[in-house]
């Protein structure tokens, strides 16, 4: 082997874990935009839908639509983060007041407790990944569960 084909095969290697990371991080955080969607923010509607356990009510749907993930790559670090940066009419971040309390609000965490529940499932997800990029079995929405 050439020091070229070697220096090619390392590199397609590289390219090959950063994009397996991806993959697995992009899925487990998909799983905590549910998590947050459906645990947290599922409260009662207009048309009379149930609660879910540890929710807010839910009035407009603008939060529980908000909450979103981004994947991104920045040098030799790949970052997943989750939140959602929707405010009032008014132009008041109220999903803070909610996640970190505020002077006359309790804590209420939507995002922070589901972050942190599948922060496991999202290490399977990178994994599974890794595994099935270099002949393994699985991938990630096969082997992190939820």
């Amino acid at each position: 082997m050439t020091p070229e084909e070697f220096q090619r095969k390392l590199q397609r290697f590289a390219n090959e874990m950063r994009g397996a990371c991806e993959r697995g991080l992009s899925y487990g955080a998909d799983l905590m935009v549910r998590e947050t969607q459906m645990k947290h923010l599922r409260g009662p509607t207009s048309s009379g839908g149930g609660w879910a356990s540890e929710s807010l009510s839910r009035r407009s749907g603008r939060f529980f639509g908000s909450i979103t993930k981004k994947v991104s790559v920045s040098g030799g670090q790949i970052t997943a983060t989750v939140g959602t940066n929707v405010k009032s009419k008014g132009g008041f971040p109220y999903p803070v007041v909610h996640e970190y309390g505020g002077r006359f609000h309790p804590q209420r965490p939507s995002v922070r407790p589901s972050v942190e529940a599948k922060q496991p499932a999202m290490m399977k997800a990178v994994l599974a990944e890794i595994m099935k990029a270099y002949g393994g079995s699985g991938g990630a929405a096969a082997t992190a569960g939820g």
